[in-house]
C-alpha cells in the first residue's frame, strides 16, 4: 500500500513509474498511483497502491495519503470529490485563507487519476473529472447541469432536485441558476 513521502534520492516505490495507470505533478510533488481495476463495473475503480516523490514532507500530504488507503483503497470517484476542506477536516484543523492551498498531495493525486482516466480511454470519467465544478458542496458540474436539462427538467428548480446542485450553502444558486436557465432558453445548444 502507501509507501509515503520520500525524497527524490530515496525511491522506495513498489512498483516502477512506468508500472504505473496515472502519474500526477505539481510544483511540489509528483504522485505515480496503480488502479485497483474492477473489471465489470468501472466505477469501483480504486487507489490500489501509491507513492510521492516529493523534496518536502507535509503532515497533510501523510493524511491525504492515510485517506487514500483507508479500507482497501478509496474508489477513484470518491477520491475526485476530495476537497482540501476535507483533509483539514478529517485532522480536526479550522481552514484559514493562508491555508488555502496547502496540500500539494491531494492536487497531484487527482492529476494522477486524471492521467489514468485519460490513459485508459474512459471519456465520460474523464470529461467529468476536467469538467468545471459549479456546486462545490454537492460536487455538481457544469455538464451534470446540462445533463439535467437534457432530460427534461425545464426550471431550475427541477434541475436543483434532480442534481442537488445549490442546495447545500448556496454560494453557487447564482451561477447555477444562470446556467440552468441559459440551457433552458437556448435549448442547449450555444451556452
Amino acid at each position: 500500500m502507501y509507501v509515503g513521502l520520500i525524497s527524490k534520492t530515496q525511491i522506495m516505490q513498489k512498483f516502477s513509474k512506468e508500472e504505473a495507470d496515472g502519474c500526477g505533478k505539481t510544483a511540489d510533488i509528483e504522485v505515480f498511483v496503480k488502479v485497483r481495476k474492477d473489471s465489470q463495473i468501472p466505477a469501483f475503480d480504486a487507489v490500489g497502491d501509491f507513492y510521492f516523490q516529493s523534496e518536502e514532507q507535509s503532515k497533510y500530504n501523510d493524511k491525504v495519503a492515510e485517506m487514500l488507503t483507508e479500507y482497501n483503497g478509496m474508489f477513484l470517484d470518491d477520491v475526485m470529490k476530495l476537497e482540501e476542506k476535507d483533509v483539514f477536516s478529517a485532522m480536526g484543523e479550522d481552514i484559514h485563507a493562508k491555508d488555502r492551498f496547502a496540500i500539494p498531495a491531494l492536487r497531484a493525486v487527482k492529476k494522477a487519476i486524471i492521467n489514468y482516466f485519460k490513459e485508459s480511454d474512459q471519456e465520460d470519467r474523464y470529461r467529468k473529472a476536467t469538467d468545471k465544478v459549479i456546486c462545490h458542496c454537492k460536487h455538481v458540474t457544469k455538464q451534470e447541469i446540462k445533463e439535467a436539462v437534457e432530460k427534461g427538467k425545464d426550471s431550475f428548480i427541477e434541475v436543483m432536485k434532480s442534481t442537488g446542485c445549490g442546495t447545500g450553502c448556496g454560494s453557487c444558486s447564482r451561477q447555477a441558476r444562470e446556467i440552468a436557465e441559459g440551457y433552458i432558453r437556448t435549448g442547449l445548444g450555444s451556452f
